[in-house]
């Protein structure tokens, strides 16, 4: 397996003779020496620590299947990955897939977390009808625009919310939870708000007593103000959504305000390991265990088929000390058993026999192929969107132990609620 990391300025270069000759269109596709996968992550900039991540996970799915003979329809062909660092820039995202294409020579592409970068970088793919798979951004947009050769793995912002109110109203007939008076936090990013705005409606419709959407600036350097907002607003529990930068500094701020009220919120502003090491053991005591509930695509107590196995892999491969993030590197790592399953399906790496592989294609739940959480058989419609994938509520009963609440079905453990 060959990995090829190459930032902003950097000169791109072609790697190994056959991999040139493929690009050009001189080798015959049934006895092809490799396939090259465009990969656009932010290596660098806010949201390093999920595209680190990602990278991992790649890189390890992408080592097991050259591992265990590559692409069999192709005789065997291995992926070639080429990552690009888009820093989290959607400009520069549409700049290193131009790049990856048209003097790369790659096949298809997987795209970055976040949604800004997602839109902006899928366009230009469909221009050159290059597929293009989505492994963790959720805009709603994503699937609205009628492109076709985009293909996503995760649930939309929309039904992210609706798993945020389900699992709320668990906690209430389950546990005699009483959320009380609710507040809508999101940062000032299209992502998060494609996610709170709807959020904040369900709630009111559903009958619970929201009493105010509070917005703030994801770049700002302190956010002591917002809690400030947020304790003079006598907010029992918080619904909403941050990312993983800003994320560090809206649990410092709570930690030095002492504001621990309960919380169901997501993503990478709550779930990233980076929160708790910020915050250390005391700080996760304080204000990210009891009566905290924190939504993500996943969790690292999974007993799906795929990820123990991955998990082993990561630890040979990085240390007994590494724990794969979920969110990151298992949606990435899952990713890329995808892409295998399209391409051996196609035969071809034609972009339009691919996107036929992907819209044909069913991984069965409960299959060896199964890494992250599947409410059903893995599918994609014509919009792109796969159905098979379902989020968790994972709670932190330490710094180190990550448990899954809801749904019952994947919970490995019960809520620990805020003593009343």
């Amino acid at each position: 397996m060959r990995m090829i990391s190459e930032g902003r300025a950097r000169g791109w270069f072609a790697v190994g003779a056959a991999a040139a000759l493929l690009a050009a269109g001189a080798v015959d596709l049934a006895s092809a020496a490799s396939v090259k996968v465009g990969v656009v992550l932010p290596l660098t900039g806010g949201y390093a620590g999920t595209g680190t991540e990602q990278k991992r996970g790649i890189e390890l799915s992408v080592e097991r299947i050259n591992q265990a003979g590559g692409i069999k329809s192709l005789g065997g062909a291995t992926l070639e990955v080429v990552f690009a660092d888009d820093q989290g820039d959607p400009k520069l995202a549409s700049t290193e897939v131009e790049r990856l294409i048209s003097q790369q020579g790659v096949k298809i592409l997987v795209g970055p977390p976040s949604s800004g970068e997602s839109l902006a970088a899928s366009v230009v793919a469909e221009r050159h009808r290059v597929p293009f798979l989505n492994v963790i951004s959720w805009a709603d947009e994503l699937y609205q625009r009628d492109l076709k050769y985009f293909f996503g793995l995760p649930g939309k912002a929309s039904t992210m919310a609706e798993f945020m109110v389900g699992g709320l109203e668990y906690l209430v007939k389950t546990q005699d939870f009483r959320p009380g008076r609710i507040v809508v936090l999101s940062n000032s990013t299209p992502f998060a708000q494609a996610v709170t705005d709807p959020l904040h409606d369900l709630l009111k419709a559903r009958g619970f007593t929201v009493v105010d959407y509070v917005k703030y600036d994801a770049k700002a350097a302190d956010l002591t103000p917002v809690i400030l907002k947020l304790k003079g607003l006598h907010a029992d529990t918080i619904m909403g959504i941050s990312h993983e930068s800003d994320g560090v500094r809206l649990h410092r701020a709570r930690m030095e305000q002492d504001f621990a009220p309960n919380i169901i919120a997501g993503i990478s502003g709550y779930a990233q390991p980076s929160i708790r090491k910020a915050l250390g053991p005391e700080g996760v005591t304080r204000v990210m265990s009891a009566g905290v509930f924190v939504l993500n695509l996943a969790s690292v107590d999974m007993t799906t088929p795929g990820w123990p196995i991955a998990v082993q892999a990561a630890k040979a491969k990085w240390g007994a000390q590494y724990v794969p993030n979920p969110l990151g590197f298992g949606s990435a790592y899952q990713g890329m058993l995808i892409l295998k399953e399209a391409l051996e399906a196609a035969g071809s790496l034609d972009g339009q026999a691919i996107r036929q592989a992907f819209l044909k294609l069913r991984v069965k739940k409960g299959s060896p192929l199964q890494v992250m959480p599947f409410k059903d058989d893995l599918t994609f419609d014509e919009t792109g969107f796969s159905k098979g994938l379902t989020f968790v509520l994972i709670q932190f009963h330490s710094v180190e132990k990550e448990v899954t609440i809801y749904p019952l079905d994947l919970a490995t453990a019960k809520p620990v609620m805020k003593a009343k």
